[in-house]
């Protein structure tokens, strides 16, 4: 019996000195994890903008979807006027969750667009990353297009094999576009 108890105590000190080196690599290494998507947050609203001068990251509007969910928009602006505005779309694919971080001019027109996360099936869906497919998109807005896959009597490619991804970036990209005009006043008269 005395050897059980020893083993015990054995057991909960190896225990408690795991959760707290578990706790302190946590709070050493949490503000580094937080800077890196700040930073990666950064560099994806510059690669989806048009040429800005201000800090768009910090021209943040937030608008609840639908869903409830809090959109956040990034307005970029040169010489005060407005230049574009970043936003974060997505919808659900074939794997899961695809994140979009879409860039618009005023006018509302595709200007660039990131896939920031996605875990669709090697080979196929995740295709939908690749220059060739997201181009499609740059320059169209709500009005000028059909929103949908051509194999659903759209105006966009899909990927082949890949046809749930494809409409999945797509119905995101629309998503965002339609919140972005329903509330086009609000984002832009910021700053």
């Amino acid at each position: 019996m005395r050897e059980f108890f020893q083993l015990a105590g054995i057991l909960a000190l190896v225990s408690v000195l795991s959760a707290w080196a578990l706790s302190y690599t946590y709070s050493i290494t949490k503000p580094i994890i937080e800077i890196k998507r700040y930073q990666k947050k950064v560099e994806m609203i510059a690669l989806v903008l048009p040429p800005f001068d201000n800090q768009p990251e910090k021209e943040m509007v937030q608008i609840s979807n639908e869903k409830g969910e809090t959109v956040e928009f990034y307005v970029g602006r040169k010489n005060g006027q407005p230049t574009g505005v970043a936003f974060k779309g997505g919808a659900t694919g074939y794997g899961g969750k695809i994140s979009v971080m879409i860039g618009v001019n005023p006018e509302g027109r595709v200007y660039g667009i990131q896939i920031l996360d996605q875990n669709e099936t090697p080979g196929l869906g995740n295709k939908i990353t690749q220059p060739s497919f997201i181009k499609q998109f740059l320059t169209k807005d709500l009005v000028s297009s059909r929103w949908e896959v051509k194999k659903m009597g759209g105006d966009f490619d899909q990927v082949t094999a890949a046809t749930v991804s494809s409409r999945a970036i797509t119905k995101g990209i629309k998503e965002g576009l339609t919140m972005y005009q329903n509330n086009k006043e609000k984002i832009l008269k910021t700053g």
